[in-house]
């Protein structure tokens, strides 16, 4: 699979792709380019954008994507851990993520607890990362009263 790299600019029903290029750095010098003309490309308002271009007859293959999840309360309490495993393709912003935690402190909770998300494409390493971090808030919960990352 290889990139094609687009000038665009405008959003929703002003969204428009003026050319393509093969390498990034061509599209950015015709932005410069472009500037310094009169007409509304001196907005600044054009950019780069990236595109997979897949050769005919290459298959688009799905990626594997994996999250792990669970809510944590600052009484130790846990819930139970769900689990996802979803269908990504190539080009989706979740299929380019090895591997990411976070943790929340929304205001479902009501600020007695958190919610712990592992998520990625390498379904080792997300459950690494995930029981790591669980076994870190576990531990600020039972030092200091409170689940936190």
């Amino acid at each position: 699979m290889k990139k094609v790299h687009a000038v665009s600019s405008g959003t929703y029903s002003d969204y428009r792709v003026h050319a393509l290029f093969r390498r990034k750095r061509d599209a950015e010098a015709a932005i410069v380019q472009l500037a310094g003309s009169e007409d509304f490309y001196s907005s600044g308002s054009l950019r780069v954008e990236s595109f997979h271009l897949f050769d005919k007859g290459e298959p688009v293959v799905p990626v594997l994507w994996h999250a792990l999840r669970v809510n944590i309360w600052d009484d130790g309490r846990t819930g139970e851990v769900e689990e996802r495993n979803e269908a990504k393709w190539p080009w989706e912003f979740e299929a380019t993520i090895q591997v990411d935690v976070r943790w929340v402190r929304a205001p479902i909770h009501k600020n007695e607890g958190g919610r712990l998300e592992a998520y990625g494409t390498d379904l080792q390493a997300v459950g690494q990362v995930f029981s790591d971090n669980r076994a870190q808030v576990l531990a600020a919960v039972a030092l200091t009263g409170r689940a936190t990352l």
